[in-house]
């Protein structure tokens, strides 16, 4: 599990979820792993936040609601729809029942 959401000063809040870890995002970038990079890699952003754990979901929509609330909607429909697609093959595993092909 890991993804970026991005709270920009203007527009819509991203989710990035195509990155296996901090290392990889901080690549595409082309900037060091390290807290000098994070930091830059933050400055361009009204909040950065990096989720690695399930607890930081609910961490990061606690923080959401209270910090920027103006955006906490659009944040958690994002990180709920994340985190039903993330476990929906372990869920249908499961329940013996099989994802449908195709889409």
């Amino acid at each position: 599990m890991y993804a970026i959401l991005l709270l920009p000063f203007h527009g819509d809040v991203t989710l990035i979820t195509t990155f296996a870890s901090r290392l990889e995002f901080m690549c595409a970038m082309n900037l060091p792993d390290d807290a000098d990079a994070w930091s830059e890699a933050q400055r361009y952003e009204r909040a950065v936040f990096e989720i690695t754990t399930p607890d930081d979901v609910k961490q990061v929509i606690e923080d959401v609601w209270f910090s920027f609330p103006d955006r906490y909607e659009q944040t958690a429909t994002l990180l709920t729809k994340w985190v039903v697609e993330e476990t929906a093959p372990e869920r249908l595993a499961h329940r013996d029942v099989q994802k449908p092909s195709g889409g």
